[in-house]
């Protein structure tokens, strides 16, 4: 990203240069602050924003460290599963950018009509970074049965991260560590979070009151406390409430290691 004028700013995007306003790049431009170290040791990120931002830099956490090397990713910003929004143009477009694209299976298949390989190939074919897949546990056994043939192609097509939500994901982590891949899950109590780091998980994606999708019932900071005072020491990444790299440097202040974005990512071109 390059400064050009007050308002306006080019992004580089598929190797096209394209004119957007400032308005509706604040979730791409926030993503080179967001891991603010790496754009100042690379000189990713121009020098008006980093300029702007670098006031918020912090040193990263263990857990931020654990999280950038179970994603791959450079910034510690996850793109949320959406239905819609996931088309693979948006999640190959966040891990170009540093951050961490995740595919919803169902949005790509029956919304974007793409077949699943095809269009884990598409996205693959935009970005040479890692990106992940969500599978959702539901008690239903044709849709189970989808679910295990996808998990097979996505790793079959090198995908190394696993979101999963609902149920219990002890048979996906078992499928999962036997392939090299992470498992993150979606909690919204301390109750399921107990339960899912129980199944092995590396990770959480802890569900607050403010996210635009799937609503936990706790405040972001209620939840990292009650975290934190359970005990837990898996990565727990921060889902809702995000929108501004003030809000992220929130999140990571309260000791998230990072942070889920889904609406805020529906602002820019590639949705």
């Amino acid at each position: 990203i390059t400064p050009l004028r007050e308002r306006n700013i080019w992004i580089r995007s598929f190797g096209s240069d394209q004119l957007v306003s400032e308005r509706r790049l604040t979730s791409l431009r926030m993503v080179v602050y967001l891991s603010s170290q790496h754009a100042l040791s690379t000189g990713a990120a121009c020098q008006r924003c980093t300029r702007r931002l670098s006031s918020l830099a912090r040193p990263l956490s263990a857990s931020t460290r654990k999280l950038l090397a179970d994603t791959g990713a450079l910034v510690p910003i996850i793109k949320g599963p959406m239905y819609p929004g996931s088309n693979p143009e948006l999640v190959a477009a966040v891990s170009e950018a540093g951050a961490f694209g995740v595919v919803q299976p169902i949005s790509l298949t029956h919304l974007y009509g793409h077949d699943f390989r095809e269009g884990l190939r598409l996205i693959k074919s935009l970005t040479d970074r890692p990106f992940g897949c969500n599978f959702t546990i539901v008690e239903n056994a044709r849709y189970q049965r989808q679910m295990d043939e996808w998990m097979e192609i996505a790793v079959d097509e090198g995908v190394k991260f696993f979101l999963t939500s609902l149920g219990k994901p002890d048979k996906i982590v078992r499928f999962a560590e036997a392939h090299a891949v992470k498992v993150y899950h979606d909690v919204h109590t301390p109750q399921v979070a107990k339960k899912a780091a129980d199944a092995g998980v590396h990770g959480l994606n802890v569900l607050n009151s403010s996210m635009g999708g799937q609503t936990g019932n706790r405040d972001a900071k209620t939840f990292i406390d009650e975290l934190q005072a359970a005990g837990f020491e898996l990565p727990c990444v921060q889902a809702g409430g995000v929108g501004d790299a003030e809000d992220f440097a929130e999140a990571l202040a309260l000791g998230y290691a990072g942070a889920q974005l889904g609406t805020r990512f529906l602002a820019t071109h590639e949705t």
